[in-house]
Formats: C-alpha cells, structure tokens, sequence
C-alpha cells in the first residue's frame, strides 16, 4: 500500500476546511475517522491545528498537490513493496486502475512504468472509480489463466482529495465541497500475481470453474452500478473530451467532484 502524508482526523479537517458541520456529523453520516491527503498541507499548519491554534484563511488556500504525493509515485511506491514481498524485480505487466489519473495523456501505468524503470513490460489503464480494482484483478486472472502474462503488478489508487473547494467562505464552495472534504481520501495498493502451472486436469477445471464465477459476481456488481439509464452517483464533469478544461468549465466548478444528491 501506500498513502501520503499523515492521517488527517476528523478534527483537523474541520479546523483546516471550514465546512460549517460537526466531527459527529461525518461520523455519523459518513462513517469515517481519519483520511490522508496528497494535498500538500505545510508543516506550520498541520502543528497550528495540532495545537489548537487559529487557523488563518491565507494558510489553507490554494493547497495543490504534494509533487512527491502524484498518483503515479504513490503507484510506484506500492509496486516496489509488493515486488519486494515477492522477492521480484521485474514483471510482464502492470495494469493500473484509477478515477484520478497524473493525465488525460499519457496514461497513468506508463508513467509507473517510468517510475519502477521497467522498460520491457507492458501496461495497462483501467479508467474506473470504487469498482475498478475489482476490473483490474478480473482482468489480470484473464491474462493470467490464457498465459498472455505470467507476472502482473495490479495496482489500485486514487488521488480525488485535490478534486474539491476546502473553504466555505468562497462563492463556488457548494454542499458537494463538504462531502468531498469529509469523505475522499487519498492512496492505495498494489497486488503482485503470478501465473502457475497446474498439477491435473482437475486442479485446472477447479480453477477455471472459480474463475468464471468470480467473474459472474464481477459483471453483477459492475452492471447493477450505472449505466442503461441510472445516473452516476458521484462525477467530475471537467477534463475530459465533452468539457475540456479552461476559465469556462473552472468558473462553473466543473473541475470538482459532484454528486447527485
């Protein structure tokens, strides 16, 4: 795994955010303690809130992304510790899955890629949110069993803290603003798999018959999310082809994460 920064509490971020809600709000209704964000929080601020001090407007506007903390880092960060449990140094793929990719373009598996300094692997994007490292292992198994690959670094991360308005005091700050805020962390995991040969033809009809209802239980889980006339619950409209990203789709909160409330 790997998760950047250091855990945020509930009360850090209503000291840091200002969202106008309480810590026993988001416990309740959200169900969640603590959270790490890439969003690269200066040290003064987070020992400010630890003591209880004021915190000022000018000290949490405008907090980007930790450039150590990139989706493509963290990736490689886990890669490493996955390769490093399994005694490896090289794989055949990397499949990668994220809704908050470094990019449009290039993809996100190629700049791990870069990072891990794999040259003569190849990789893979999944663009998909809560269930896409469900696609990722589904996928991977495939090329595993038809021996398309034999290794395969599946990863899982996302980074959607960047992706949202901290300050209510500010005219584009909306009630999606708190929810992002309260509920979107940041990081994941990477899962190192191995294809293997089998001892019979029982093993392998076992195998195979495991496999085609996980992936039963993979589509289920996929189909009944969106699609065929249900709206997405959670989105973000900006950067991609329909609403490029410019002054336009920025002023109309377009680059920030919505939900369907």
């Amino acid at each position: 795994s790997a998760l950047p920064g250091i855990p945020l509490t509930n009360e850090h971020i209503l000291h840091v955010c200002r969202l106008g809600v309480s810590k026993q709000w988001i416990e309740d209704k959200i169900r969640i303690k603590t959270r790490h964000s890439a969003r690269k929080y200066p040290k003064n601020l987070v020992e400010k809130f630890d003591r209880g001090e004021e915190v000022q407007p000018d000290d949490f506007q405008d907090l980007g992304i930790d450039p150590d903390c990139t989706n493509s880092k963290l990736s490689a960060t886990a890669c490493r510790k996955a390769l490093k449990l399994a005694s490896m140094d090289r794989v055949d793929a990397i499949i990668h899955s994220s809704c908050t990719p470094d990019y449009p373009v290039p993809s996100t598996a190629s700049l791990v890629q870069d990072e891990l300094q794999m040259n003569n692997c190849a990789v893979y994007d999944i663009r998909s949110a809560c269930c896409g490292s469900t696609q990722a292992f589904s996928i991977a198994r495939s090329m595993l069993l038809s021996r398309v690959h034999d290794s395969i670094l599946v990863v899982g991360m996302d980074v959607g803290s960047v992706f949202g308005e901290l300050d209510q005091t500010r005219d584009s700050f909306n009630k999606s603003d708190a929810v992002n805020a309260c509920m979107i962390g940041d990081g994941g995991g990477c899962c190192l798999l191995r294809a293997f040969e089998f001892s019979s033809e029982d093993e392998r009809q076992l195998v195979l018959s495991q496999y085609i209802n996980g992936v039963l239980k993979v589509e289920a889980c996929i189909n009944g999310s969106i699609g065929v006339g249900k709206k997405p619950g959670m989105y973000l409209p900006g950067g991609g082809s329909v609403f490029p990203c410019n002054s336009s789709t920025i002023e109309k909160g377009m680059n920030k994460f919505q939900h369907d409330f």
